[in-house]
């Protein structure tokens, strides 16, 4: 009997500095971290760059802004957590939240500038 997929959305906060200067760096280390856990990955886009609502500190550093990245992806429920761990040691992704997605997933549709900006 094969196991049953699930489909989910994570959106991801990255360092701001490594998400826009060296943006397909950040797409490879993402997609390593999916290929780690067996996750097919079935989009990754950048969503925007915002301010934080509160400073996050990791490593040492302190963010005030970060580089939101949308993407879906299909695995096990099993593998979530061996995911999240891995999201939890990059020094790059510096917050996640993972949902399960009822049905397919849609095209990812950015919002444009002017309304990101209005946003910020």
């Amino acid at each position: 009997m094969a196991a049953i997929t699930n489909n989910y959305e994570i959106m991801l906060v990255v360092d701001p500095v490594k998400g826009s200067s060296n943006w397909q760096d950040t797409v490879s280390e993402i997609q390593k971290i999916f290929d780690k856990s067996e996750a097919e990955v079935i989009e990754i886009k950048k969503f925007s760059d915002r301010k934080l609502a509160y400073p996050i500190k990791k490593n040492l550093v302190k963010y005030d802004r970060g580089c939101y990245v949308l993407s879906y992806f299909k695995t096990l429920p099993s593998k979530i957590s061996k995911l999240k761990r891995d999201i939890s040691l990059s020094d790059t992704i510096l917050r996640c939240l993972i949902l399960k997605l009822e049905g397919e997933p849609k095209a990812i549709e950015i919002p444009p500038m002017e309304k990101a900006k209005e946003m910020n």
